[in-house]
């Protein structure tokens, strides 16, 4: 089965990105052909994800060496664009993975095109790696799901195939699930302030066709009681404002390491809506277009 997303490929010669800037309500491919491209992309969060960052940052460096203006300067413009790329997200750690699994390859005397070249080998292999690892958690994940008429599981952040190469990590279980005829429905936590869950998580599930509520931040304690597993990174940390102490609230919960049909419409819908701007738009399409479902503050339809 392929992956869900391609967030991150390389493509004749450039990183293709998704703009995720721009979703819901836009998919745009950025096609970056220089190293500081790159660069502006992680630090904007057009690219965003860990895992994500990780792999746009080894094509980045490929970028870099395939860019140098001479074959003499290939290595040093690759030392160059690490530099360059290490700085953009001092927190994020798939981001010097990367760029630690390529620094050897600067330094075994390579030279021109065979460095560029062994270069991108090693950011292919990054890539294909964490697609063989979306594949893993999706079935060790399916394996421990319980079996039933319907799963719910809640979400918090974006952990998804936008976030990865393709499969997500919490939500790779999920997409395997569908494929595979399970009844599953996904809560998506808002996430403020970027609204990763009601941006990103919930456009994921409803494009797969997957069932998804979107909860606000708020609301998460009350829903949670309601939902059978509650999956998310162990460095979001950022559950504590949601009021979740998930251990004691749900059956089950699990942590995964660092990942318009179906989507029930708000009827009426909220004036004001309470879960909307994103710089100016709706987040959720109009109301004959299928939008999530909207859960307020107190486990309640809005």
């Amino acid at each position: 089965m392929h992956a869900p997303l391609e967030p991150v490929r390389w493509v004749d010669g450039v990183v293709r990105l998704v703009d995720q800037r721009l979703l819901p309500g836009e998919w745009k491919d950025w096609d970056c052909g220089t190293v500081e491209e790159v660069a502006e992309a992680i630090e904007t969060l057009a690219v965003r994800g860990a895992p994500a960052i990780g792999i746009a940052a080894a094509y980045g460096v490929a970028l870099g060496a395939r860019n140098a203006s001479s074959p003499g300067k290939v290595v040093a413009a690759a030392r160059e664009a690490v530099s360059r790329l290490a700085a953009t997200r001092p927190t994020a750690v798939n981001l010097f993975y990367a760029l630690d699994r390529l620094r050897p390859i600067l330094d075994r005397g390579l030279e021109g095109d065979a460095c560029a070249q062994a270069l991108l080998d090693e950011a292919h292999a990054i890539l294909q790696e964490d697609l063989d690892t979306g594949q893993r958690i999706a079935e060790a994940g399916l394996g421990v799901m319980p079996v039933k008429e319907k799963v719910s599981v809640m979400t918090h952040c974006n952990a998804g195939g936008l976030a990865t190469s393709g499969w997500g990590t919490a939500l790779a279980p999920v997409y395997l699930a569908h494929a595979r005829g399970r009844r599953v429905a996904v809560y998506a936590d808002e996430t403020r302030p970027l609204l990763q869950g009601a941006r990103l998580t919930a456009w994921e599930m409803a494009k797969a066709g997957i069932e998804v509520t979107v909860v606000v931040d708020g609301a998460a304690a009350s829903v949670l009681r309601r939902a059978w597993w509650i999956w998310s990174l162990p460095e979001r940390t950022g559950l504590r404002p949601t009021g979740i102490r998930p251990t004691r609230s749900a059956p089950t919960h699990w942590l995964w390491p660092p990942g318009k049909p179906g989507c029930r419409s708000i009827s009426p819908p909220p004036s004001p809506p309470l879960i909307s701007p994103w710089p100016g738009e709706r987040i959720f399409p109009s109301r004959s277009e299928r939008p999530p479902k909207c859960l307020g503050k107190t486990g309640n339809p809005v």
